[in-house]
Order: structure tokens, then C-alpha cells, then sequence
């Protein structure tokens, strides 16, 4: 038994030798550090800076930026990280590329705020912290642009050193994220708020169909690419981009870290104006709203579609017909508490009020649209919704589901709807269709014959389809 305890006794002693050795002596740090010293003894171009090359202390070192939240270690054993004599040096004794450590100074501003990654790791793997619990690993070095953002305003960066992030802010407008996503006071609620997407880790994030390194810039690359493939139940509808407008789109969305604290020092001033002006500069017109909030679901906006991805169908909300017939009042409301139980988010406080209006003004085409119509006058007696129920079934549900989800029509029993649009508006759109559109006229000469009588059973059944308040 002694034999027994003074065996396992000697086993673990020199378990902890070893670990000791492991994290004191044979450390991958001092092993860089003594080849930086004969590196920058072989470049010396004197004897005094040969000697002092060599008699460099070997020892940890490290930056400490409190207002920034940088305790970084990666200068142990990035040790030429500075020195332009290590020109042409293998990595990790090489300089820094660029000037950027002019304009940026590390003593200033560490090296995980734009690298992240875990600064007070002193080998490689910890120091990457792929594998390790660790919220911000480090960036591969093609999405280190997007650093950049967090001080400075992206669109500013694509002549001053970060040109894929530029290049990401424009396809983020230009391909209409905006419709879904609310970024800088400006989008729907339908897709959550981008402000700080960039501050987002991989535990908030559906991970079950990423194979291969969790991390959040693979996830966002990949989902642009296939966001069904990562979410199943995702309702992005794939734009199909390339590798380059993934990349590009992946740095803007992990530039945006509004939530991040950071010292008035570390602000640039082009940043100050972007937070005081809002992404795009402020300046909007009716046109380029519609392009960013609208175009994505509604294309032109002339002509009524059934949308294949999301299974719906889109209205004409530019169709001349429907301008007709509704008045601003109207359509205000429609944009701003958007459609309950249909995918037409509300976009209240996602626009100011200059920008809803001349959202307006776009949508009108340059007509004429009063604030209220004057209700349409239709002598109609009291319909029977039983009966309209019939009718219905007959001629309209084909194209209109009467639930909330709405196949290749509008659904007519949204809130919004029931709420905003009169009965003689609807008794209109019922007798004369809308031109243009699918809709055909019910009454009327060239129409399907309905009578009085029936259009006002059939109106008083789709008012019974409106949603009762609980």
C-alpha cells in the first residue's frame, strides 16, 4: 500500500514538473523572441545595436489601453510589429503592413480593437480563440476592415484603406436590407435592428447547420449566401450574391457595433457626422426610399405579383388603379402599422416624418393625392354576410384567402385594412376591378354580373372577416 501512495505521489509530482516546464520554460513565446533577437542582431548594422539585439531581455510584454478595454499580449510575440528593419521577415517578427500604425499608434489603441481575438493569450490557438469560450475571436485578415467602421463612418473608408467595407454599406442599400432590417433610425421590424450586428456572438446565433469553425463572420457569410440553408425558417429571401458582395456585405454588418462604449479620442469625426445624420448621409428622396424600404417586396410597384419565396402575394401599391382609390391618410397608415398577420411590418419609427412624406409623394407618381378621400356614395341596403360567404367562395377566394396569410391577392382581414379602407372604396374596387392587375370588374358593363343586392352581401361578408379587439 506505502509502494501503492508513494508511486502515484511520483506520478503526479512529475505531472506538475512538467505542466510547470510547459508553462514557464518551454513557452512558444520565449522561443520567438529569442529568434526575433537573432534576426534583428543579423540586420544590425553596427556593433552596439548587435549587441543590444542580443542581450534583449527575454520577457512577456504587453499594452494597456483602459478606456478602450485592451489588454493585449500579442506584442510578446509580434516583437518587429513596429520596427521597419523587419522588412521581409517570416510572421510573427514581420512589421505591420501599411502606415496604419502612424495614424493608429498601439500604445494608443491596443490591437484587439481591430483584430479582436484574446489579447492576453500568449500562444497562437488561445490568442485566435476559435475553440475557446471566448465572445470575439480574431479576424482572418480580409475581414479586419470592418474595425474600421467602428470609429469611422464606412462610406468615408473607401478611398482611406478600407474599401470592401464601402463597398459593403453601398450593397447594403442598394440590394434593399433596409425593407427589412432598421439600421441608423431608417428600416422595417420585420428583420431585427442591425445597429449593433457586429457586437453579436455565436451563442445568439442558430449554429445547428454551420459545419466547420462556429463563428459569427462564417455565419453572416454563409447566410447571405443561403440564408435557408443556415436558418431553415428564415424569411430572407436569397439575393444569390457573390463570394466578394458576401465578404463585403460580412465586414459592414460586423462594422456595426453602435452598443460599443468608446472614448470621445477614438471617434472620428467623419463617424460624428454619420451618427448625427444617419447612414446615408440624411438626404433621401422619395426614389431612393422606395428603392431601399420598398423595391425588395414590390419591385416597381405597377403590377401585383405572387411572390414564389415567401409564398405571398405582393399588391401593386403603384398601380393607378389602386392611387385612385385611396387617399394618403391611407396609405400613411399602411406604412406605418404595416398589415398585421401578413409579412407588411409596421415601419413606425423605423422613418421620420419628412421621409414618410416624400415617400408619398413617390408613391402618388406626381398625382394629385388628397390627405382624405371623400367616401365613394353607394345606395347599397344592409347585404347578408351568409350569403356574401357564398359568393365569396365562388368568385373571390381563388385568389384571396379569407385567413390572414393571403395567397395570390391581398388578404382582407388585416386590421390595417378593415380599418382605413371605407366601404365604397371597396365597393369600387369590387364593380370596377383594378386595371392593370389581376382584379377584374364584378359589375358593370364587362364585369361577372354581380348585382346590388350581391355586392352588398359580399361586402358585409368581408366586413365579418375583420378581426374583433380583444
Amino acid at each position: 500500500m506505502k509502494k501503492l501512495l508513494l508511486a502515484s505521489s511520483l506520478v503526479t509530482l512529475l505531472f506538475l514538473v512538467a505542466s510547470g516546464l510547459s508553462e514557464n520554460v518551454f513557452v512558444p513565446w520565449k522561443k520567438y523572441q529569442k529568434e526575433y533577437s537573432l534576426l534583428l542582431a543579423g540586420r544590425a548594422k553596427d556593433p552596439q545595436q548587435k549587441r543590444e539585439a542580443r542581450d534583449a531581455p527575454i520577457e512577456l510584454h504587453q499594452i494597456v489601453v483602459p478606456d478602450l478595454g485592451a489588454f493585449d499580449r500579442c506584442v510578446t510575440c509580434h516583437r518587429g510589429m513596429d520596427n521597419p528593419v523587419m522588412a521581409g521577415a517570416p510572421n510573427p517578427f514581420r512589421p505591420h503592413p501599411g502606415n496604419i500604425l502612424k495614424i493608429h499608434p498601439p500604445e494608443r489603441f491596443g490591437c484587439t480593437i481591430c483584430h479582436r481575438g484574446q489579447g492576453a493569450a500568449v500562444n497562437f490557438p488561445e490568442a485566435k480563440a476559435i475553440d475557446a469560450n471566448w465572445d470575439f475571436p480574431l479576424l482572418p485578415r480580409e475581414l479586419v476592415e470592418s474595425s474600421c467602421g467602428i470609429c469611422h463612418d464606412p462610406k468615408a473608408m473607401e478611398k482611406a484603406g478600407a474599401p470592401v467595407l464601402a463597398e459593403g454599406a453601398r450593397l447594403f442599400e442598394e440590394k434593399g436590407c433596409h425593407g427589412c432590417h432598421r439600421l441608423g433610425g431608417l428600416g422595417g421590424s420585420l428583420g431585427a435592428a442591425l445597429d449593433s450586428a457586429g457586437l453579436k456572438t455565436r451563442h445568439q446565433l442558430v449554429m445547428a447547420n454551420l459545419h466547420g469553425e462556429r463563428t459569427t463572420y462564417r455565419w453572416l457569410d454563409l447566410h447571405f449566401k443561403d440564408p435557408q440553408g443556415i436558418v431553415a425558417e428564415s424569411l430572407m429571401k436569397p439575393d444569390y450574391p457573390t463570394d466578394e458582395e458576401a465578404r463585403a456585405l460580412t465586414v459592414f454588418m460586423l462594422s456595426l457595433q453602435a452598443e460599443r462604449e468608446l472614448p470621445d479620442r477614438a471617434v472620428a469625426r467623419d463617424r460624428h457626422r454619420l451618427l448625427s445624420q444617419g447612414h446615408d448621409h440624411g438626404e433621401r428622396d422619395g426614389r431612393t426610399l422606395y428603392d431601399r424600404l420598398c423595391r425588395v417586396c414590390h419591385g416597381e410597384g405597377t403590377l401585383g405579383v405572387f411572390d414564389k419565396h415567401l409564398g405571398r402575394f405582393v399588391p401593386a401599391i403603384r398601380n393607378p388603379a389602386f392611387l385612385a382609390s385611396v387617399d394618403r391618410e391611407f396609405l400613411r397608415a399602411n406604412i406605418l402599422t404595416g398589415r398585421p398577420g401578413t409579412l407588411m411590418a409596421g415601419f413606425e419609427g423605423g422613418m421620420t416624418e419628412a421621409d414618410l412624406e416624400k415617400l408619398l409623394d413617390f408613391l402618388a407618381g406626381g398625382a394629385a393625392l388628397p390627405e382624405r378621400r371623400a367616401p365613394t356614395q353607394r345606395k347599397l341596403t344592409a347585404g347578408d354576410a351568409g350569403r356574401g360567404g357564398s359568393i365569396f367562395a365562388r368568385q373571390c377566394a381563388g385568389c384571396h384567402d379569407p385567413g390572414e396569410k393571403g395567397q395570390v391577392a391581398p388578404t382582407l382581414s388585416s386590421r390595417t385594412f378593415q380599418e382605413r379602407a371605407d366601404d365604397g372604396m371597396i365597393l369600387e374596387t369590387i364593380a370596377r376591378g383594378r386595371p392593370g392587375t389581376a382584379m377584374v370588374a364584378f359589375a358593370g358593363t364587362g364585369g361577372a354580373g354581380l348585382t346590388k343586392e350581391e355586392l352588398s352581401d359580399l361586402l358585409a361578408y368581408i366586413r365579418s372577416l375583420a378581426p374583433r379587439r380583444k
